[in-house]
């Protein structure tokens, strides 16, 4: 199916992921909500997609504010007509043992990562449900393994992996699909926002436990090439789960 004329909102939309599938979506004709809090990022997105075949909305979307998330959604609906399709991509981190981690650390994780795709999920459902329309959300391959130093992050992938599979029976007579994409050694500034000596002791209990390899990264737009596969499936298919990893990880 083409996406010409689709709506998709995409949080978490400023940098990485999220922007690469902004610019993704866009130049294949579809008509893009792109949310975040850096709101400068967004606009050199905008600009950025001038000439694309589709077309990019931006707001300044916090995903754990319910008025964001409404306002986005409307966005959608007032300047493009419905939604399509929704990408849940925002999502933060933090490093550190369990037993010294500050809880509010874990609050804001949890808040953004769960909370905030919930919210998203929910606003959203009315407006999917009358085009038959997609949620993606974007899960890691940390939801299974466990990373060290990363409890905080990995529950809330595992929490996303859980609510995407209650929402595929709940949506099922309302004919929205849900995928949950985990991926795995990709390309960001994840852990550049992180203190220099955490991401060091992380890093290398990481490598004692066996959980990093030594490959080339996967770049973000490898990722946003497979979210837009997903949304361009045909109504009678639907890809419930897919684990994307850089070639050889």
């Amino acid at each position: 199916m083409s996406l010409e004329g689709k709506v998709v909102l995409v949080t978490g939309a400023s940098r990485g992921i999220g922007a690469a599938t902004v610019l993704e979506l866009a130049s294949h004709g579809a008509r893009v909500v792109a949310g975040a809090r850096n709101v400068e990022q967004l606009e050199k997105l905008r600009r950025q997609g001038e000439g694309a075949s589709g077309e990019i909305a931006v707001t300044a979307m916090d995903v754990r504010r319910e008025p964001d998330v409404k306002a986005a959604i409307a966005l959608a609906r007032e300047r493009f007509g419905g939604l399509d399709a929704l990408v849940n991509n925002a999502a933060v981190g933090a490093l550190g043992r369990i037993e010294t981690q500050d809880a509010e650390e874990w609050r804001s994780v949890l808040e953004t990562n769960v909370v905030g795709t919930l919210l998203c999920c929910r606003e959203a459902i009315p407006l999917l449900a009358e085009r038959a329309g997609t949620i993606v959300n974007i899960s890691s391959a940390a939801a299974a393994d466990g990373f060290p130093y990363l409890a905080a992050y990995s529950a809330s992938k595992a929490a996303i992996a859980a609510l995407s599979m209650a929402l595929r029976r709940e949506l099922r007579e309302q004919k929205i699909r849900v995928s949950t994409l985990r991926i795995h050694y990709v390309a960001s500034e994840f852990l550049s926002a992180m203190p220099a000596e955490r991401v060091g002791e992380a890093t290398e209990v990481w490598r004692r436990e066996g959980l990093l390899a030594a490959v080339p990264l996967m770049q973000p737009a490898r990722v946003a090439e497979t979210i837009r596969f997903l949304i361009e499936l045909p109504p009678e298919a639907s890809v419930h789960d897919v684990d994307l990893r850089a070639s050889g990880a």
